[in-house]
């Protein structure tokens, strides 16, 4: 078709997800190039951001298969050890916040209201909220699922769903190597039997 082609970016390797259009290839000069995966989105917790980034460090290093085998014990290893602390609560309520920004007037939302808007609600009895304003907030276990950071305390956090949150966003990763969440977690597999027995 005469169309000129030209190589963008040369990659030591790739690691493809089953997502379409997730990937994430470290580049002939160790440079992580991640695309379409939440772990860099804007709202997701500082926490889980951190992880991920620590996740990419130790992908950017790899140089053979060796490298590969070994940096996916120490992603089982990082996982582990940040579920264990999410488990006990012994993050602090600022690197548990989602942060997103108000699009218009908490008054504004009328059928369907967004998490954020849950949260600037209960904001809204202490200070006034406005259009443009973050809103940060962190899940809680009661009704509403959600308060705002400057609001909550530790106990109340639900540790099940920020599990969840850390499990899907970290899966664009671990599933294209090869690694089961349950299982860096020591849990067994939730499949059939498993999951009758075990639930």
């Amino acid at each position: 078709h005469n169309v000129e082609l030209e190589v963008e970016k040369e990659f030591r390797y790739v690691v493809l997800s089953n997502r379409k259009k997730n990937y994430l290839g470290v580049t002939k000069d160790g440079k992580a190039d991640v695309k379409g995966l939440t772990g860099k989105k804007s709202h997701t917790p500082k926490f889980i951001k951190t992880l991920f980034y620590e996740l990419l460090d130790i992908l950017a290093k790899v140089q053979n298969k060796e490298d590969f085998d070994h940096a996916k014990k120490q992603i089982s290893q990082k996982i582990a050890g940040y579920a264990k602390k999410v488990q006990e609560k012994e993050i602090p309520l600022d690197d548990l916040a989602f942060n997103v920004m108000i699009s218009k007037s908490p008054s504004e939302y009328v059928k369907t209201i967004p998490q954020h808007i849950r949260a600037a609600r209960q904001l809204e009895t202490i200070r006034e909220i406005k259009k443009g304003d973050i809103i940060s907030y962190v899940k809680i276990l009661n009704k509403p699922g959600v308060k705002p950071v400057e609001m909550a305390r530790p106990d109340e956090v639900d540790s099940s769903k920020y599990m969840e949150f850390m499990e899907r966003t970290l899966e664009q990763i671990t599933s294209s190597m090869d690694l089961d969440f349950d299982t860096i977690l020591g849990k067994p597999k939730q499949t059939g039997l498993d999951q009758f027995f075990w639930n």
